[in-house]
């Protein structure tokens, strides 16, 4: 069903993100070349940005700990790894950093990354930076006050999407951010503009490095023996102040005996030689921590029970959190990132060292041996992206595989179809080609994306892999409760109402409590199917057994069922219930912070305030949704612009209605997909109805095909209606037969599917069709149905939309006792009826030869509108279309459409014809 729930609750930090990354590591320097950097640091805090950049070992770390943990600023922290090079990624790890220090921080932000298509970076840019930006007005700092936010080993990032998020902070920097990065190198960031905005402070390596003297303190303090002044220089020349280098002499200072180290010559004679001090620290090591260091090198990150896992040292009496403790107290490059003590890394250019003493003496199927067990221990604590990493690096691409197919269902029911898309990039595609647990992920993917067609393609694909897959039978049933209920789906698009009731009634049979995505899912679908079928008890009764489920689900799932209740209030044109359900449908998303799924409730408020002729109303719900293309679901958002539209036109504001429509049209060109450029057309169409540009309208009208099948008419635009509307304007005599038929089909339509609101659509289409065909006893019969069916629920602007045509039989009716009320309010809201003129000729009859009265204003079919009659005239100053856009301050596309509109009004295909035919109407002056 359109409009499927794709929930979770925004300001709850996912429980993938690994906390580690969010804390400040746990590092006491004193350092002077650091202790000179942050004064630096503290005293250009009013700049937006800080870059520190400098090559591995210059305390680069060291330097931003030390300071975050001294300043009085509010700072946040966030280490950054390869694993963050997605946008989606790294703006939830952003998110929960800004989270230490704001808890509510960025929720419109985090709802965008929860629909199943990322919107365009530049939306998800401003929309961070507003939410940033406006941490000062919610009270989180204190006036004017700027917090810090350390952005860590930078130099992972390689996606141009991420740095695109970046730049857009450092371009258009947020009031209360100062952004510091960390890298080794240099990111391709706009730092030349920042230099010359002189929003830049720059820490480079030249800053970092130790003096001679300071070179001196910090051996004298750190070597637990003398040092004379030929080997200080000696270091000292061999280090040229780099901090790291320094650490390596120290720790093999302290592992020799004698007076003479002889790391100090030979091969050290050369610039210095860190791989080799490694090595002779590492021998002054004992051989179990030796062992230790070099096998839980593969790992990014160090915990007491994943390096137990990871080496499998049963005979060791000594646990790998001990041997932590001791590397962090000895300085042996171990760094702890929490203050519990619990997280710790290597240092990057220790860790590489170490690699490389693993590689050369552990063969391949050794070090796969230990990733295997690595991607075990994250798997079974569901930190997935860090099991497929060591999977992938084991070379075990079906181990990879199980854990995808084994987590995707926690991901599928808190709706992170982002991150299933990237899992499934990193699978093989022989492998997904052969894997129905993988190739449904892909099915849901395509669901969300409206792309019915492929999906039930896709669904026959995996059915014919079932019987030949290993499966336990836990793991068959799920398969074909997600194949029962995405087939649903499918049935509800192309109207099969059988086999949607079908097809949902099995999944909600077979599917375990545990799937609460796939029960929203057929829950959603099997109540539509009930209302299509018109079972209505039964559909009363499947509601409240759908919202007992609650308990079960969490947060997300009663949505479904209420946006169902929803839907069928406004088929029934039970404007009082949706309109409880919609209130009811607010205040559960708002509590539960699920800020997508808040479009729903506001397009179904917007709905019964626009058919109660409340304009005002309907242009807050519709309008508030419109503002935020990208944070609520298509499917609402594009029913909300039609009803901005309507709602725009009804004001007579044609020209904001088109603007409306223009500005959309680049919104999905944005979006993709063929879905969205139909919606776009649609909604071009649906302006040009109901702003009487009929030329625009019949060209959507010609590409529509009415052979497809007609599927529930169950929000506010539904496209059969509005070609029927079409067509019935256009009235040339074949339009004026084909509308006929045309109506008569969704009328029948709307009766098999127990659509009411479709039903006085089409009655009061078929009065005016009779009326016009001289049929007014059969008009009257008809127009008496719409209203009597529109009455209970008090429906005004779905007969005012209608036009004129409608007055004279409202008129007749209005001494009808059962609905003079309603007819009265529908009367009242019409404009006024113009003076009494000769009827119109249609535009089928109208050319330049008719104009034979120089007085009669009445021979076109319809009045211009005041940007035609402004076109019209500097057309007759014989000004060019750019030179008439450029006067007007619109575009030239938008001259040509009026231009056309105008010849179309007149008649006319050029120029000079509509000229004479407009002075001859004392449209214009006489030249």
């Amino acid at each position: 069903m359109p409009g499927q729930i794709a929930a979770s609750p925004v300001n709850v930090t996912p429980s993938f993100v690994v906390q580690a990354k969010l804390h400040r590591p746990r590092i006491v320097s004193g350092l002077a070349p650091l202790l000179r950097a942050q004064q630096r640091l503290a005293h250009d805090l009013d700049r937006p940005f800080t870059l520190i950049s400098a090559p591995a070992g210059f305390g680069k770390t060291t330097l931003l700990s030390e300071w975050l943990r001294v300043t009085a600023r509010p700072g946040a922290w966030l280490t950054l790894d390869a694993h963050d090079n997605h946008p989606v990624t790294f703006l939830t790890y952003l998110i929960a950093a800004l989270r230490t220090l704001f808890p509510a921080a960025c929720p419109e932000t985090e709802s965008l990354l929860q629909l199943s298509n990322l919107p365009p970076l530049t939306a998800v840019c401003t929309t961070l930076n507003n939410e940033i930006d406006n941490l000062n007005e919610a009270g989180a700092l204190k006036n004017g006050e700027r917090f810090i936010l350390v952005l860590d080993d930078y130099h992972h990032i390689t996606d141009p999407a991420v740095h695109q998020i970046v730049n857009g902070l450092l371009l258009h920097p947020p009031r209360p951010l100062h952004l510091v990065i960390g890298t080794r190198y240099d990111p391709p960031l706009s730092l030349h503009s920042l230099r010359a905005r002189g929003d830049l402070v720059e820490i480079r390596s030249h800053v970092l490095r130790f003096t001679s003297a300071e070179v001196a303190t910090f051996m004298q303090t750190t070597v637990r023996v003398p040092i004379d002044a030929a080997t200080l220089a000696r270091i000292e020349k061999m280090t040229e102040g780099w901090v790291a280098g320094l650490r390596f002499a120290a720790l093999a200072l302290n592992a020799e005996t004698g007076d003479h180290p002889h790391f100090m010559t030979g091969a050290a004679e050369h610039r210095f030689a860190t791989d080799y001090l490694t090595v002779e620290v590492l021998a002054h090591l004992p051989a179990a921590m030796q062992l230790f260091l070099v096998q839980t090198a593969i790992l990014e990150r160090l915990n007491g029970a994943l390096c137990d896992a990871v080496i499998a040292d049963s005979a060791s009496t000594e646990s790998s959190q001990q041997r932590l403790e001791w590397l962090a107290a000895e300085g042996v490059f171990t760094l702890a990132l929490d203050e519990q003590g619990q997280w710790y890394r290597y240092h990057s250019l220790f860790q590489h060292l170490l690699r490389e003493q693993l590689t050369r003496h552990y063969s391949a199927e050794q070090i796969a041996a230990l990733h295997n067990r690595a991607s075990a221990w994250y798997a079974a604590r569901d930190l997935v992206e860090d099991a497929l990493h060591h999977a992938l690096a084991a070379d075990d691409v079906s181990g990879a595989a199980r854990i995808i197919e084994t987590h995707r269902r926690q991901a599928l029911n808190v709706s992170q179809f982002q991150r299933l898309e990237q899992w499934l990039k990193l699978a093989p595609t022989h492998l997904l080609e052969t894997r129905p647990g993988l190739l449904i992920i892909e099915a849901w993917l395509l669901a969300e994306r409206w792309r019915t067609a492929d999906m039930n393609a896709l669904l026959d694909r995996i059915e014919a892999l079932l019987p030949q897959a290993v499966l336990s039978d836990m793991e068959r049933t799920i398969l074909e409760s997600e194949i029962a209920a995405l087939r649903s789906d499918y049935c509800y698009s192309i109207g099969d109402r059988a086999g949607l009731l079908r097809f949902s009634r099995h999944a909600l049979d077979i599917a375990p409590m545990t799937l609460s995505y796939v029960r929203r899912f057929a829950w959603l679908n099997y109540l539509a199917a009930l209302h299509l079928h018109g079972d209505l008890k039964a559909l009363d009764d499947a509601l409240h057994i759908s919202l007992r489920e609650d308990r079960f689900h969490g947060d997300a799932f009663p949505i479904s069922p209420l946006i169902t209740h929803c839907v069928v209030s406004w088929m029934n044109a039970d404007l009082t219930t949706l309109h409880q359900s919609a209130q009811h449908l607010l205040r559960l998303t708002q509590e539960r912070n699920l800020l997508n799924e808040q479009g729903w409730a506001h397009l179904y408020l917007g709905c019964v305030a626009y058919q109660r002729n409340d304009l005002d109303g309907a242009f807050q719900f519709f309008s508030t949704i419109v503002a935020r293309p990208y944070g609520t679901h298509g499917h609402a958002f594009w029913q909300a612009a039609f009803g901005l539209a309507a709602v725009y036109c009804a004001q007579g504001e044609c020209e904001r209605a088109q603007a409306l429509s223009d500005s959309l049209r680049a919104t999905a060109w944005e979006m993709g997909g063929a879905y969205v450029l139909a919606e776009a057309d649609a909604l071009a169409a649906f302006v040009a109805l109901h702003c009487r540009e009929l030329i625009t309208a019949q060209r959507w009208v010609e590409t529509y095909d009415r052979n497809q099948p007609m599927a529930p008419m169950s929000m506010f635009y539904a496209p059969p209606l509005v070609l029927a509307r079409i067509l019935l304007d256009l009235a040339t005599p074949q339009h004026l037969v084909d509308a006929e038929a045309w109506v008569w089909r969704i009328y029948q339509f709307a009766c098999e599917t127990y659509n009411i609101r479709v039903q006085i659509e089409t009655l009061a289409l078929q009065a005016i069709l009779q009326e016009r065909n001289g049929n007014r006893a059969d008009a009257l019969s008809s127009l008496t149905a719409a209203v009597q069916l529109a009455a209970p629920g008090g429906l005004v602007r779905i007969f005012v939309d209608l036009g004129a045509a409608l007055r004279p039989l409202l008129a007749a009716l209005a001494e009808h006792t059962n609905t003079s009320e309603l007819v009265q309010k529908i009367l009242a809201a019409l404009p006024p009826a113009p003076a009494a003129v000769a009827p119109p000729k249609p535009l089928w009859q109208l050319t330049a030869a008719t104009v034979s009265n120089p007085g009669d204003h009445n021979l076109f079919i319809e009045p211009l509108t005041q940007r035609e009659s402004e076109v019209l005239n500097l057309l007759a100053q014989h000004l060019t279309a750019s030179e008439i856009a450029e006067n007007l301050i619109i575009s030239e596309n938008t001259v040509k459409r009026h231009r056309a509109n105008i010849y179309q009004k007149l008649g006319v295909s050029r120029r000079r014809e509509a000229l004479r035919v407009a002075r001859a109407l004392h449209l214009i002056a006489a030249p």
